[in-house]
């Protein structure tokens, strides 16, 4: 691009045009993103369908790597090799109170009166009929101290046994849990969606409790967290990705068939479409923005438990300041 040379404006329209050649020659900002088997599909859409998000090729590119146990992508995420992952929200409050750099920036979805639940379900013949049938048996969770081992623990405890001694719990995958239900490894299977349709409709199985008779008020389930020093040196990139996702989460909830297609289509899920097109929904919100009320009720609960030594800062952590119109 050619500067002007004449009259006194020819300092300032070199400047315009070296900014303007640096912004055409910007490459986009490759954004490392973990996510995990359930429960944050519009994440995935924004990889299925990249045409629901504007600013990705252009602000930046999205490398997603697929890890089942939030555990090893908080470990991906200090380590570097990630910059932004999918979470429970347990799992999330857990890594913060140990001192990790991260920020909360958007929720994904919710376990809500107004969506589906997890379902923890045993095998129709085997006895387990009632919370105290379970005492010396093993119940499969995806993680240690993350939302599912979380839940057992509540509704053990109500039930008058102890998490610690009553029971054993077995870290078991979201995809493999109706296998190693059916196959006798574990007693208990931890389904959410759309694992839970899909055991259902095999038959066999039955809901001993859910998360919600666990705790009966609405919690943040999935949540998206980002490295600090991600946001600091990216916050326009993050605020473009995050523009994207709610655009995208939009399209989802107006148009879930469809986009659910397009994940079925991409491989992102490999349930029969017959389930995976009309099965119940997890709740999310329009605006993606995270309920600090209710994670400082979910901390209180994770502290009495044990779940969590020490409490994080939740004020602090939780940062909307990237999402689209935030104040």
């Amino acid at each position: 691009m050619k500067c002007p040379v004449n009259m006194t404006s020819a300092l300032v329209g070199c400047v315009a045009c070296l900014a303007m050649s640096t912004t055409l020659l910007a490459k986009p900002v490759t954004i490392h993103l973990g996510r995990g088997a359930a429960a944050e599909e519009q994440v995935w859409l924004m990889v299925a369908m990249p045409k629901l998000a504007p600013n990705e090729g252009k602000v930046y590119k999205i490398d997603t790597t697929f890890s089942p146990n939030s555990d090893k992508r908080f470990a991906a995420l200090q380590a570097g090799g990630l910059d932004i992952i999918t979470s429970n929200a347990h799992s999330a409050l857990n890594a913060a109170a140990a001192g990790l750099p991260i920020k909360l920036i958007a929720s994904i979805s919710q376990e809500s009166s107004k969506g589906a639940h997890t379902h923890y379900v045993v095998m129709s013949d085997s006895g387990i009929n009632t919370m105290q049938d379970l005492k010396g048996r093993t119940i499969g969770v995806v993680g240690l101290k993350d939302a599912t081992q979380f839940w057992a623990s509540v509704a053990l405890t109500k039930a008058g046994l102890d998490p610690k001694t009553d029971v054993t719990f077995a870290q078991v995958p979201f995809p493999l849990q109706g296998e190693a239900l059916r196959t006798g490894i574990i007693n208990v299977a931890t389904l959410v969606q759309p694992f839970f349709s899909m055991e259902q409709s095999k038959g066999g199985i039955k809901t001993l409790f859910t998360s919600k008779d666990a705790v009966p008020f609405d919690e943040e389930l999935m949540v998206l967290v980002a490295r600090d020093d991600f946001l600091k040196k990216h916050g326009d990139v993050a605020r473009a990705f995050l523009a994207d996702l709610k655009k995208v989460t939009a399209y989802y909830l107006a148009h879930r068939k469809e986009a659910r297609q397009a994940l079925l289509d991409a491989h992102f899920i490999r349930v029969p479409a017959k389930i995976y097109l009309n099965m119940e929904d997890y709740y999310r919100t329009p605006d993606l923005k995270i309920n600090v009320g209710l994670l400082k009720k979910m901390q209180e609960m994770d502290m009495k438990l044990g779940m969590q030594e020490k409490r994080a800062d939740i004020d602090s952590l939780v940062d909307l300041r990237y999402l689209p119109d935030a104040n």
